[in-house]
């Protein structure tokens, strides 16, 4: 009973210490340039970042790449292609992962554009390129158009553009899914398109555009964040939020909850009632 209530005094006194200091450390989130760990690339969750506390400590600033930017493939990998001739050809992910070389042609036929990667030209094909918005097969170079978007199917994480996508089993196909931040990533494929939580092939945690439905999840407890969307991933009324750089079940707002419910946040984290 005393270890109880020492701890409801100390809450008690945390809760009124910013009015008793005039307020100054009301607004302070975090100590001026402390560095936190980040997901700086899409999809490409192996590749490290750091965020920045603020000099006024209000937030920290954007997540930046440790090596500078992010990779969009992995080097030696290749890529199917199209040449000026009409002949099919690959071309391969350069030594630094920033970009593939030129369409490997044979004599005049030129360099022609990739078949593949996000927003990529369609080599002089007909079609739309992989996760361009689609409503139906034949609008895309791929022939595949299952969700919303045009996408080809994987059977390992190396068969989809590194950085843009992962190779992601959902109910009876395993396809190339467009890696997603927040539900704004997903809505210019339509609805029922939602970004959601799941697990690649080789069962790395993802987040992707699918049409989940039902099916859809968020990070689960535990899961590093940042700020409340990484746990939410833009779903409000979900009753998901970030705490203490963690993902957790809670509340700061009634927006993060339930229609008709409201959070019991008095400054802290709260429950949805």
């Amino acid at each position: 009973m005393k270890k109880n209530a020492l701890l409801w005094a100390a809450f008690g006194w945390l809760a009124i210490w910013p009015a008793c200091d005039g307020g100054q450390n009301a607004e302070k989130v975090c100590e001026p340039g402390t560095e936190v760990f980040c997901r700086p690339c899409p999809g490409n969750p192996n590749e490290p970042g750091t965020r920045t506390c603020n000099a006024d400590g209000s937030g920290f600033d954007e997540c930046v790449s440790r090596t500078g930017q992010c990779p969009v493939c992995t080097p030696g990998d290749v890529m199917a292609c199209t040449c000026d001739d009409g002949t099919e050809s690959q071309r391969e992910c350069n030594s630094s992962g920033t970009d593939y070389e030129a369409c490997q042609c044979a004599g005049t036929g030129g360099s022609g554009g990739g078949t593949g990667g996000a927003g990529g030209g369609t080599g002089g094909t007909t079609g739309k390129a992989l996760f361009e918005a689609c409503i139906q097969d034949d609008e895309c170079e791929s022939q595949n158009c299952p969700m919303g978007y045009c996408t080809q199917e994987c059977a390992k994480i190396q068969d989809c553009p590194f950085g843009a996508s992962e190779c992601v089993s959902f109910k009876t196909i395993t396809i190339c899914m467009p890696t997603c931040k927040d539900q704004s990533d997903c809505d210019v494929y339509g609805a029922p398109s939602e970004c959601g939580y799941t697990h690649a092939v080789d069962e790395f945690p993802v987040t992707t555009c699918a049409d989940w439905v039902n099916d859809l999840a968020l990070p689960p407890d535990g899961s590093e964040c940042v700020d409340d969307i990484d746990c939410n991933l833009g779903h409000e009324g979900q009753e998901r939020v970030c705490s203490f750089q963690s993902c957790t079940t809670g509340c700061y707002e009634d927006k993060d909850c339930p229609i008709a419910q409201n959070c019991s946040s008095m400054g802290a984290l709260g429950k949805c009632e």
